[in-house]
């Protein structure tokens, strides 16, 4: 179905605060947003509202400096705080920050311009704040300059441009209209961000599926036009049209499941024409697969994938079926999303690596260790290696031949929880990290922690992978 029209309702989105949690000011402030954001179906995530005893405050951090939407609450306090510098200049770090929608609001009258003075004073006056924040960025805390050029950066980025322009701050009587009012534009900049991206998307989609059929492997036109309501002129590209904007992607494999049992029928299962309108079936289904990502989730998540594929060796991503990562890592990628069945041909799909020669899946949970490292080499190199080779030296160079020869795309492994706990603890790990991110990322699913969480997938994730199942049992 065409994801422009599913979202010009009042659908949700989430946005981020950044601000000082323990004055009162501030949080009379937050619950006069949250308010705010409610009647205009915006979640405010905050820390209060998203994490537990226990939870990490750093993971949250991540969330909130890497999301689409943030509000930071600027007072003379705010620039007090290690943990509200550091996520001011995490957010400013990020990619794509013209991608982002990134608001300031003035907590008080006070905050104006010359706070750049006085926040800078305080920095260099209060070595514990220095030190703080220092642990957090994970640099040498004697060089405080270089810390605070980040600070710097930051607010000529973010926070000066608000500062120059007339805004009301949160204590003025006409705050919450000016608020309502900006709160209105989010959701109509969401709205005009997430139907670019869905028209780029489809236009992809449609590229390619049209070309498949042009090859006349599966020849079926008539087929689909009547399978679709479509008039016997419409040319392969409606058809094409029809398949990616006007029905859901389930319902678009299960059109292609018919028609192809219904080839399968005329023709001998060993036969060349057979195996090329098979293999053409198994490619539009893959495309079709894309078109089932929410685009919503996709907004609130696509610029920290693709970042985090970049910088870091590994991911955790929260999904209500493992297996359809293929389709998120295909998304990211724009590439055709492919499967196979399981070992024992059972209708039960996993990801696979024979049509994108580099990703890797399902590497063995029992692997401790050194031994890890041996393993990723087999899938590398496809034997095993000699007892004399450095192994990481060889790896790196592997993956960065991959890298460049398939045009930039990652080696992803998919991997479970022991698995890439035991990786993080090898004595090796940091040397890796360091050599391999943006070539090769290590990535667990796990189920989505909270039951309200928005899923990745508009339709059932399980149901349309065994439609995938299902049609891939007909190659056998």
């Amino acid at each position: 179905m065409d994801a422009s029209a599913q979202i010009e309702g009042n659908f949700p989105i989430h946005a981020y605060l950044s601000y000082r949690c323990k004055n009162d000011r501030d949080i009379q402030a937050r619950k006069r947003l949250k308010a705010l954001c409610s009647d205009t179906n915006i979640t405010l995530r905050y820390d209060e509202n998203c994490t537990e005893n226990g939870d990490s405050l750093i993971k949250f951090m991540d969330d909130l400096t890497s999301a689409r939407c943030v509000f930071l609450f600027l007072s003379p306090e705010y620039f007090q705080s290690a943990y509200t510098l550091f996520e001011l200049i995490r957010i400013n770090e990020w990619e794509d920050l013209k991608k982002r929608l990134i608001f300031p609001l003035r907590l008080t009258e006070s905050m104006v311009t010359y706070q750049w003075t006085t926040a800078k004073n305080y920095f260099d006056d209060n070595t514990a704040i220095r030190n703080d924040l220092a642990r957090l960025l994970k640099v040498d805390n004697a060089n405080k300059d270089a810390i605070w050029q980040r600070i710097d950066s930051a607010w000529n980025a973010i926070i000066f441009p608000h500062l120059d322009r007339l805004n009301v701050s949160l204590e003025n009587l006409n705050a919450d209209d000016a608020l309502s009012e900006l709160l209105d534009k989010t959701k109509l900049t969401v709205t005009k961000a997430i139907n670019e991206s869905t028209k780029l998307l489809h236009k992809t989609l449609i590229e390619k599926i049209t070309a498949i059929f042009s090859l006349k492997n599966i020849n079926a036109d008539d087929k689909f036009r009547e399978e679709l309501g479509l008039s016997y002129n419409n040319d392969i590209g409606k058809i094409a049209t029809k398949l990616v904007t006007g029905i859901d992607a389930g319902e678009g494999i299960a059109i292609l499941t018919r028609i192809v049992e219904s080839k399968k029928m005329l023709l001998n299962n060993t036969s060349t024409d057979w195996i090329a309108c098979f293999n053409d079936a198994e490619q539009i289904c893959g495309w079709l697969l894309l078109n089932s990502v929410d685009p919503i989730w996709w907004f609130h998540n696509e610029i920290k994938l693709k970042r985090t594929a970049k910088t870091s060796l590994t991911d955790r991503i929260a999904l209500h079926d493992r297996n359809y990562i293929e389709i998120v890592i295909s998304r990211s990628l724009l590439q055709s999303a492919r499967y196979i069945l399981d070992e024992n041909k059972q209708p039960k799909p996993k990801p696979t690596s024979q049509n994108h020669d580099v990703m890797y899946f399902d590497v063995q949970d029992n692997a401790i260790k050194e031994a890890l490292l041996v393993d990723i080499y087999k899938d590398l190199f496809g034997l095993a290696p000699s007892m004399t080779i450095d192994l990481l030296n060889k790896i790196v160079t592997r993956a960065k031949t991959h890298h460049k020869t398939q045009k930039g795309k990652l080696i992803y492994y998919l991997v479970t929880d022991d698995y890439l706990e035991t990786l993080q603890q090898a004595p090796w790990y940091s040397d890796f990290q360091m050599q391999l991110a943006g070539y090769l990322q290590f990535i667990c699913c796990g189920q989505p922690s909270n039951s309200d969480e928005r899923p990745a997938s508009l339709e059932d994730q399980a149901q349309l992978l065994d439609q995938v199942a299902n049609l891939l049992s007909m190659s056998h």
